[in-house]
């Protein structure tokens, strides 16, 4: 990054199919190693068949299902990451290069990778945007929870049935 410009805000155009921004955004997420044409033909697919089984419009059911989804599980994160991203970088990542320090030879069953969207992706991201839904729900209360514990009364070393000073760092027997 240079030190004496920042980087100019890039305006996002919307895609040329459906002129929608949301979903150019969607597919510059689903996008690997800057491959628009890849990410369009997936995403485009995906709404194809949509619109097949739906018999409706797909961009319309896109953004129901969008807004379905609270934003705070959009952000929420977990050490710093933020959990939906990851989630969708494991399923889009191409395992067959090694990380980077890593000196062994890629495994070959690192070479048996899908071509499309599996019907097991969508049941774990479901059961994903559930479970992320549920916690942000619960974080006020585990706050609270936390909270009461952290004020409530310290118990000494000698009640739990061991020493301050015995230098054993086992549980008591």
């Amino acid at each position: 990054m240079s030190r004496r410009h920042s980087a100019e805000k890039r305006e996002v155009n919307p895609d040329p199919k459906y002129s929608d921004l949301v979903l150019t955004k969607f597919m510059n997420a689903v996008m690997s190693d800057g491959k628009k044409s890849v990410a369009e033909r997936i995403v485009y697919g995906a709404l194809e068949r949509v619109e097949q089984k739906a018999k409706s419009d797909p961009v319309a059911l896109f953004h129901q299902a969008l807004d379905n989804v609270m934003p705070a599980v959009f952000a929420y994160e977990v050490s710093g990451k933020p959990v939906l991203r990851q989630w969708f970088s494991c399923r889009r990542r191409d395992r067959t290069r090694p990380v980077i320090g890593d000196r062994r030879p890629p495994s070959p069953l690192d070479a048996i990778q899908p071509e499309s969207w599996l019907p097991e992706y969508t049941t774990d991201l479901m059961n994903l945007l559930h479970v992320l839904g549920r916690l942000v729900l619960l974080e006020d209360a585990q706050a609270a929870l936390l909270q009461k514990v952290l004020d409530g009364m310290l118990i000494p070393v000698e009640r739990l049935g061991g020493s301050a000073d015995d230098g054993d760092d086992s549980p008591p027997a």
